[in-house]
This record gives C-alpha cells, sequence and structure tokens, in this order.
C-alpha cells in the first residue's frame, strides 16, 4: 500500500485507480470549497452596501425604501447562510478526503470558542485566524466584517503541499443568532 503512494509500478492497479480518482474528488471539493468562500466574501461585501444604504435611509426617514432594503437584507442573508452550510460541507468532505488519502487524524472541535475549527490532533497551536463578523442584531447597529480572512483560510485549506494536518474552517461558522446553526457530527 505504501508503494501505491509513492509511485511504485509494483503497486495493485485497482489501488492505484481507486487513489486517483480520490484525488480528482478532492480537487474537485477544494474547487467547490474555494468557489463558496468567494461568494460569501462578495454577500458579505453586498450586505454591508446594503445596510450602508438602509442606514441612510432609516437616518433621513424615509420608510419606503427601508421595507425594500430590509427585505433585500434578509435575501442576501438567506443566499449567504445556504453558502455556509454548503462550504461546512464541503469542509467535512475535504476534511474526510484528507484523512482517507494522507492518513492525517482530524478532530473537528464544537465548542462555543472554536466552533468550526478543523485541526490536525497533532497540531497545539493556539492560534486564531478565524473569519471575524459582528452580529446584526438591531436596526441601530453597524454591521462590520472581515473578509480577506475568507481568502486566507480558503488558501490554508486548499494547499496540499504545506501543513497538511491543518485545516482551518473557521470562517464556515454562521454567527447570526437568528438562524439555527448546523452541528458538524
Amino acid at each position: 500500500m505504501a508503494g501505491a503512494m509513492h509511485g511504485d509500478s509494483s503497486a495493485n492497479p485497482a489501488l492505484l485507480k481507486a487513489m486517483t480518482a480520490k484525488h480528482l474528488i478532492l480537487r474537485k471539493v477544494q474547487i467547490q470549497f474555494r468557489s463558496a468562500c468567494d461568494q460569501i466574501v462578495l454577500l458579505n461585501k453586498r450586505m454591508e452596501g446594503v445596510l450602508f444604504r438602509y442606514n441612510a435611509a432609516r437616518d433621513s426617514a424615509n420608510r419606503s425604501f427601508r421595507y425594500k432594503l430590509r427585505l433585500r437584507l434578509a435575501v442576501v442573508e438567506g443566499i449567504r447562510n445556504m453558502f455556509y452550510e454548503y462550504a461546512n460541507i464541503k469542509a467535512v468532505q475535504i476534511v474526510n478526503l484528507r484523512r482517507d488519502l494522507f492518513g492525517e487524524i482530524v478532530e473537528i472541535v464544537n465548542d462555543e470558542n472554536a466552533v468550526g475549527r478543523y485541526y490536525g490532533a497533532d497540531d497545539n497551536s493556539e492560534e486564531d485566524d478565524s473569519f471575524s463578523e459582528s452580529e446584526a442584531a438591531d436596526d441601530d447597529e453597524d454591521l462590520t466584517e472581515d473578509d480577506e480572512g475568507m481568502s486566507e483560510n480558503s488558501e490554508d485549506i486548499l494547499d496540499d503541499d504545506e501543513n497538511l494536518s491543518e485545516i482551518d474552517g473557521s470562517n464556515l461558522v454562521n454567527n447570526n443568532p437568528d438562524t439555527e446553526e448546523m452541528e458538524i457530527a
């Protein structure tokens, strides 16, 4: 089996074909994960713009535009939450495929401080490169988001050559208190 992973010519052809298929599936899932992360970043920027226009309409007491903008905010937030769920599913698939292909021991942590953070069991790093997003609770609060963290974390997950034991999917956490969070088993 070790020979199949290192290009031994005496390897079982069926095993080699299965490993190649898993590598192709891993690449496909990584591309899907990256595009989902990119969409989340774009949707966050869209929400910032709509929220800015909503706050301007609220300050000018323009009620007709406020309803339309609240509706648009709800739609964009719903789509963004669907992308969060999709990205979570893809991150779990990446973790499972890397475990099968590279023999990584990966734990999925489910506590309040590190919900959605994926890391290898031998990783003792306490760094938090997480995607930070403030909660949009009231109409009076502004939404501030850090979009750069999303791209950096997706690069960490997609990099096969460096640090295969760490997968940081902390940017996939749905921080919206109004929607149910998906628990990863």
